[in-house]
């Protein structure tokens, strides 16, 4: 079975989409994990778009970094949020 490429901005797009699922239950936090792992696993091979800002390949690079230190991890976050939800404040 072939899978479709991804672009790297749907890629982070999928990754808020994890970050940001409503955690109203012990079982959310079950489905955002999820989420997350479905979406970096699609991130191993994404497609660069030429109008990528440089930060969408520092973002997905840190992501993927094992053992990621929570701050870091929580700054690229945080720094995608601002970039695509500006006007979203938390």
């Amino acid at each position: 079975m072939t899978v479709a490429p991804i672009t790297v901005r749907a890629v982070l797009e999928l990754l808020l989409a994890a970050d940001s699922y409503p955690h109203v239950g012990n079982h959310d936090s079950i489905k955002a994990a999820y989420l997350e792992v479905n979406a970096l696993s699609l991130a191993k091979t994404p497609v660069e778009s030429s109008d990528d800002p440089p930060d969408f390949k520092q973002w997905l690079t840190a992501l993927l970094t094992p053992n990621l230190p929570a701050s870091q991890h929580d700054e690229v976050y945080w720094s995608m949020h601002d970039f695509f939800d500006p006007d979203e404040r938390r």
